[in-house]
């Protein structure tokens, strides 16, 4: 059997949010490498400049209950109940305005909800050709003149076509991304991570040279999808019970 197999790289989809990290205020906006630039849900319809609340609308009346705002009882949300995803975004540099990296209670880890990459096709859940779909964690030290050691611990529910498409577990050093997990996550598997790195000075990135960026990536190839009818997934993967600690400190738990 031959396979066409492609990697199109295309678009970059950033979706910037950072929460409790040492320095910088919460702050959600969705973008595509330009400020400003706003987008919806990812199997919604997308419109320019629109404000996204994620766990509710606190301007409508309707979704109040005993005063409570609606993002109160939800998750990504800080102790005021206004929406703040904690440091990590997702991105996608293959699929023009879409994402998929999203919260959904489809096919959990544990719990109610986990992150999940994958999306819909003729009502079947699934992940599609050329996909290059990352999950990103940003965080701010407090002085970048000293290493860090950083650790990643997460699990990762996989379900992807074997030795062709991939989940991978990253770090940027000083504007590269390594591949921690060489080879990758594929097939139908669950995988405990528990990965680590450390950054030396000149490993921080960002403009000030301060940051630590870990990533959570899935990438496809060409062809044998769920976009094509080839190849049947639940989608890509889901992540949860995430923890990232810095120097031995936890600086973000996430159960969604």
């Amino acid at each position: 059997m031959i396979q066409s197999r492609t990697l199109a790289i295309t678009m970059l989809i950033v979706i910037v949010v950072a929460g409790t990290a040492v320095a910088g205020p919460d702050r959600l906006h969705l973008n595509r490498g330009e400020e400003g630039v706003h987008h919806g849900a990812p199997i919604t319809a997308k419109a320019l400049g629109d404000t996204i609340y994620l766990l509710g609308d606190p301007t409508n009346p309707d979704q109040y209950h005993n005063g409570i705002p609606p993002q109160a009882n939800g998750t990504f949300e800080d102790e005021y109940g206004v929406p703040g995803w904690f440091g990590w975004t997702h991105s996608d540099v293959t699929y023009s305005f879409d994402s998929f990296w999203n919260v959904s209670d489809f096919n959990v880890v544990a719990g109610q909800y986990s992150m999940w990459c994958g999306t819909e096709f003729d009502g079947d859940p699934g992940y599609g050709n050329d996909w290059n779909q990352s999950l990103v964690f940003t965080h701010q030290v407090t002085d970048n003149a000293v290493a860090s050691t950083v650790n990643l611990v997460c699990t990762v529910q996989n379900h992807t076509e074997p030795s062709y498409d991939l989940t991978y577990i990253e770090f940027n050093l000083g504007g590269v991304w390594q591949v921690w997990n060489v080879g990758g996550y594929d097939g139908l598997r669950t995988y405990d991570v528990n990965a680590s790195q450390t950054y030396q000075p000149d490993d921080y990135v960002g403009s000030d040279g301060d940051e630590i960026q870990i990533r959570i990536r899935f990438v496809s190839d060409g062809a044998w999808s769920d976009e094509d009818g080839l190849w049947d997934t639940d989608g890509a993967c889901q992540v949860d019970d995430i923890t990232v600690s810095v120097g031995g400190v936890v600086v973000d738990s996430e159960d969604f």
